[in-house]
């Protein structure tokens, strides 16, 4: 679902780094780190885009991102107490991300799905499959290694 055009040199409130953003304000901040609702929907709200979007980019698979990114916000509000107010909750955000991200590429399910194909799968079943592929395979090596072979 799109939003509205955007003017020319407009920008939306995800467009700039986190670190750049005006942060939640100190009472936000101190209300995200009781664990407020409200304050943590602001809080939210304010990151949202920039988390997802670095998420996105890290992972290269938007549904996946999207998981992530849920978990990401789960452990920001299991982390909230340790949110120093005084501070921009920029680069601790980031941090979040990122940590989500490694713990998605050590996971055996990621690891099982970046597996490669058994070559059981590309070898041919028949003998007609066997003679066609002998026959093709040399026109699919550099010109110099295929020159060798036909010498032989």
């Amino acid at each position: 679902m799109e939003g509205p055009p955007r003017q020319e040199g407009a920008q939306r409130p995800g467009d700039a780094p986190l670190e750049n953003r005006a942060a939640p304000g100190r009472a936000t901040l101190a209300g995200v780190q009781r664990g407020d609702p409200e304050a943590l929907a602001q809080f939210f709200e304010w990151c949202f885009d920039r988390v997802f979007s670095l998420v996105y980019r890290l992972l290269g698979d938007r549904t996946t991102a999207e998981d992530i990114t849920q978990e990401v916000f789960v452990k920001i509000q299991q982390a909230a107490g340790r949110l120093d107010p005084d501070r921009h909750p920029g680069p601790w955000v980031t941090v979040i991300a990122y940590n989500a991200c490694r713990d998605h590429w050590r996971s055996k399910g990621y690891r099982e799905a970046k597996e490669s194909t058994p070559i059981d799968e590309y070898l041919p079943t028949s003998p007609v499959e066997s003679r066609i592929a002998v026959t093709h395979a040399p026109l699919a090596l550099v010109a110099y290694f295929r020159s060798s072979l036909m010498v032989s």
